[in-house]
């Protein structure tokens, strides 16, 4: 029987054994892998247990036998049971230690801006210049407008200052956003809460008063306060002080490409800046391709300078130059919802969608062409607009109409196709041509009405190539859908087969996974669930017209 010394022996109980077995960590059982000696002195190990493997190590725990003598190093306090001298001690001292451990917790928390709270905050962004602000501050609500929908995501970032415009003797109050908001794609307005930049009841403000923006928000057109502003009962809470604070480190920082592009953006003469880190492979040089909208840039070249040379890390290179810019030239045909709409709506639309597509161009960046179907997303968000076309795109290297035309700049979509050192620009006609024209599916004339048949259509796609998104598809299932819907005549029926190919998309950029359609009769309110009945009749003096429109990605919940 193998057995191993204790050092601290007699033992009076092992309490566990632990170590390794098989090449595994286990703990050992007593009375069936080993036990004590006789004597207390060793461990011993039985013959049909398990033992530790060779080589390892072992852990033995065991309490050793009390010893009168008062110098021997065993314990003579061994009582620890609730309310002895020996567990009120340790309980006692146990404590203290985990408090002194919580507050040197809380002490390093206090130095960080995500973890810091109270005073503790208060005194990390004093580091950066920053008060919270206490009760007693004017706060409300504001709304960012646009007048027509949104072709992207706008987002207006926290501590965006609205201001009211100065009287001959009225004071200008300013506010600022609290946080960040975003006025979604398709949308025309967004609200956010703003928090006066002065204390006392001088911050207050009447209604539809906070209608400026010092800095104006690119994508956005008005701003405005719906109802007064009042006193707030509340301070600042630590994550809006937070939020505040790390806007402001955001804004100082330099020596990162981020820094030297909202350097740039913030130069009027300056629409978009894109950067190029190590271009062709070159170490330690930034390439920086500037918009200035039709600005040269040798009128601006040292005040470009200047900014970079402040913004720009130590020993970095920075080759700028100006971008090139193409003019493109766009026809688009517009049908109204009204057979025949009035001159002023033709107007209405047209100016409508030239000043929407003006904003679109100007919002895009260096190396980003016009989509055709977002040109059409503009249109189609209009209202009174039931269908809109490109006939007819051109790029041009002038703004002249005798510029050379570049052919090889259009895609099969009626994309623009774009070098990281193009971007685009408009000549003075705008870039559009607008036809605006009526409904030619209903023929007017005595005894001729049509009922409509409404139809409601949910797709579900697999989207197969990482430069479309869903958004992008729903679009181009949208326009074919429209398409199909517009070329049918009154009383003409539409098959589930011809539905579904005239959506599928014959380049294989998106598979179209589940087709639902459903036919409501307005005449007798009779539903068709076209993929079960594969045909709907559709009388005389019937038309279809789209109710409602979902695209869904494979997988989420679809019904037909």
């Amino acid at each position: 029987m193998a057995s191993h010394g204790l050092d601290r022996a007699p033992a009076r109980e092992i309490r566990a054994v632990t170590g390794d077995y098989e090449g595994e960590r286990i703990t050992f059982a007593p009375g069936i892998d080993y036990a004590l000696s006789a004597d207390g002195s060793a461990l011993e190990w039985l013959e049909t247990g398990k033992r530790p493997d060779t080589g390892s190590e072992f852990l033995v725990d065991y309490y050793p036998k009390p010893s009168a003598d008062p110098n021997s190093a065993t314990p003579l306090l061994t009582d620890r049971n609730v309310g002895s001298v020996t567990r009120t001690l340790s309980e006692v001292f146990c404590y203290e230690l985990a408090r002194v451990y919580a507050e040197l917790r809380m002490l390093h928390l206090s130095g960080f801006i995500d973890t810091a709270t109270g005073a503790s905050l208060d005194l990390l962004v004093a580091l950066v210049g920053i008060k919270r602000f206490t009760a007693g501050y004017a706060t409300g609500r504001v709304t960012f407008l646009r007048q027509t929908r949104a072709p992207a995501d706008i987002t207006v970032p926290a501590r965006t200052v609205v201001a009211t415009r100065p009287g001959p003797e009225e004071q200008l109050i300013r506010y600022e956003t609290t946080g960040a908001v975003t006025l979604r794609k398709q949308r025309q307005r967004v609200e956010a809460a703003v928090r006066a930049l002065q204390a006392g009841p001088g911050g207050v403000v009447t209604a539809n008063t906070l209608t400026l923006m010092p800095k104006p928000v690119l994508g956005i057109e008005q701003v405005t306060n719906p109802e007064a502003t009042a006193l707030a009962g509340r301070g600042e809470t630590d994550e809006e002080l937070r939020e505040r604070a790390k806007s402001v480190v955001r804004g100082t920082d330099t020596a990162t490409g981020e820094a030297i592009q909202r350097a740039l953006a913030g130069q009027p003469f300056v629409r978009s800046a894109r950067l190029v880190d190590r271009p062709g492979g070159r170490n330690g040089v930034i390439q920086v391709l500037l918009n200035l909208g039709g600005e040269k840039l040798e009128d601006h070249k040292d005040k470009v300078l200047a900014t970079l040379n402040a913004t720009k890390a130590a020993g970095v290179y920075v080759d700028f130059s100006e971008t090139l810019s193409l003019y493109p030239h766009l026809q688009i045909a517009v049908t109204t919802e009204s057979q025949d709409p009035s001159p002023q709506q033709q107007e209405q639309i047209e100016q409508g969608l030239k000043a929407a597509f003006r904003r679109y161009v100007e919002e895009l960046k260096a190396g980003e062409g016009v989509l055709a179907s977002q040109v059409v997303a503009l249109a189609m968000g209009l209202d009174g607009v039931r269908k809109a076309e490109i006939t007819q795109l051109s790029v041009r290297s002038g703004p002249s109409a005798g510029a050379p035309l570049l052919s090889g700049k259009i895609s099969g979509e009626n994309d623009v196709i774009l070098a990281d050192d193009e971007t685009m620009a408009l000549d003075e006609q705008g870039g559009m041509t607008v036809t605006v024209q009526g409904r030619t599916d209903e023929v007017a004339g005595p005894g001729k009405t049509f009922d409509p048949v409404w139809v409601d259509v949910t797709i579900s796609v697999e989207v197969l190539i990482p430069e479309l998104d869903l958004e992008r598809v729903r679009v181009m299932l949208l326009n074919k859908l429209n398409a199909l819907l517009a070329d049918s005549l009154p009383g003409e029926t539409l098959s589930y087969a011809d539905l579904r190919a005239g959506l599928s998309d014959a380049k294989g950029r998106y598979r179209i996974t589940a087709l639902g359609c459903v036919f409501l009769h307005s005449r007798d309110g009779i539903a068709v669930d076209l993929a079960r009945a594969l045909t709907d009749g559709v009388r005389e003096r019937e038309v279809l017209e789209l109710r409602d429109f979902k695209v869904l990605a494979s997988g989420e919940s679809h019904e037909s």
